[in-house]
């Protein structure tokens, strides 16, 4: 069964543009797409571009 699986998060809060962070894990899943922020806010796509 499934009951070996646990699911669990560290919330971001957003500060306008600026991630951050409460380093409290939260039973679940999220929705919040971090790794695509950080990538666009560090200009990461660019960087490969060019």
């Amino acid at each position: 069964g499934r009951d070996n699986v646990r699911f669990a998060y560290m919330p971001t809060v957003m500060d306008g543009a600026r991630p951050r962070y409460t380093y409290k894990m939260e039973e679940g899943i999220t929705e919040d797409r971090q790794g695509m922020m950080i990538i666009r806010n560090e200009g990461i796509l660019d960087l490969i571009g060019s």
